[in-house]
């Protein structure tokens, strides 16, 4: 049976090898996975060691069924316990998102024609960790300069290190900043995750950006919208993993307390589930991006207006259509790049995506996952 593309992807983010079980493509290509790859050794046993191991076989195989009944059951209290947490109180979401009061505001003065030092300065400085990560990157490539005798020149001011950088490429850097401390840090046993939606991010973001000038949109705007678009996943997928520890720890003691010993030691076994973290994510992650955005007292970029059509699936206008379309071909993209698709099941979704040939070639030749800055030399 096939599953939604769209389901496909978010359960590759959280794990390739789940990903790899779902995907009809890749079980054709590879039937043997996920049915024991490695061709089992002959064993020859005396009669009682074949009895003994007839026995550790069938209680491996109980052991399974019950440690997945018990999965079932924990993930259904989990899901209800992550539901409530992204809707009764949208207030709180920005702080488990980890962005910083000024986050909004920075990028608002960024954005506005009359933008300069002496008012971006005082903005930035709100914001605690802005200050080392600027003068690191403004002292390593590609913003590094040198001096007449090609000897390093050491930067320490935030002054000078704007100047290097330029307010056209902080409109890309300072999003990214920004984001980047949103990605989720502990998501055992699958640390992937961070780097897939990083990954997923900056290409949707880049796409965005390069098609922009075609449907009158302002570059850096989509790049920090697209951007931003993501922030939700994050959010979800930080409340999901802390909400898992959370809850197996308290049925653990629950259970340890009770004496209920197979009901311990089939939770002990129970990990966190990429199908539920797909599902909560499809199910939310867009409505979060939308009440993140709105606590960040944006007051000069058009953003509010935008995240509420992505939220609500309106793709009307031209700005929330590219940005869904950019997601797209990235996913599309990166699915091919894993055989989690075929190469005719690509084509066809790049060719239902609202882009122009000259637009499709134009994006199959870049290189997405890099940010990409204007040298200002």
């Amino acid at each position: 049976m096939s599953i939604p593309q769209q389901a496909l992807f978010e359960q590759f983010v959280a794990s390739l090898d789940h990903a790899r079980t779902v995907s009809p493509f890749f079980k054709a290509k590879h039937p043997e996975f996920g049915h024991g790859s490695i061709v089992k050794k002959k064993h020859f046993f005396l009669d009682v060691d074949k009895q003994a191991h007839n026995l550790r076989e069938k209680h491996n195989a109980n052991h399974a069924h019950v440690v997945q009944a018990r999965s079932a059951k924990f993930h259904q209290v989990l899901k209800q316990i992550v539901s409530q947490q992204v809707t009764e109180n949208p207030s709180q979401l920005i702080h488990i998102a980890n962005i910083d009061t000024f986050a909004g505001q920075c990028m608002d003065m960024l954005a506005k024609p009359a933008c300069s030092n002496s008012l971006f300065e005082p903005l930035a400085m709100e914001i605690p960790w802005f200050y080392d990560q600027i003068i690191k990157i403004v002292n390593n490539k590609p913003f590094h300069k040198t001096d007449k005798n090609n000897n390093p020149i050491t930067v320490d001011t935030l002054k000078t290190a704007i100047n290097f950088i330029g307010f056209e490429n902080l409109q890309m850097l300072l999003p990214a900043l920004i984001f980047k401390r949103t990605l989720p840090q502990i998501t055992d046993p699958y640390p992937e995750i961070k780097h897939r939606v990083w990954e997923l991010a900056v290409g949707t973001a880049n796409c965005a950006k390069f098609l922009a000038p075609d449907y009158k949109l302002n570059p850096a705007f989509m790049f920090m919208a697209a951007m931003f678009h993501y922030v939700g996943k994050n959010t979800v997928t930080r409340i999901f993993f802390k909400q898992f520890d959370i809850l197996h720890k308290e049925q653990m003691q629950s259970a340890e307390k009770a004496l209920m010993k197979d009901e311990f030691e089939s939770l002990r076994d129970v990990t966190p589930d990429p199908s539920t973290l797909a599902e909560l994510v499809a199910q939310h992650a867009s409505h979060v991006s939308d009440a993140i955005i709105k606590e960040m007292t944006f007051s000069y970029l058009p953003i509010h207006t935008l995240f509420h059509q992505l939220a609500h699936n309106d793709y009307e206008q031209s700005a929330p259509q590219l940005i869904n379309s950019c997601e797209r071909y990235v996913q599309t993209r990166m699915l091919l790049k894993q055989h989690l698709i075929s190469a005719d099941t690509a084509k066809t979704q790049l060719l239902q995506l609202q882009f122009s040939g000259r637009q499709l070639s134009a994006l199959n030749k870049m290189a997405i996952k890099q940010l990409k800055f204007v040298d200002l030399s």
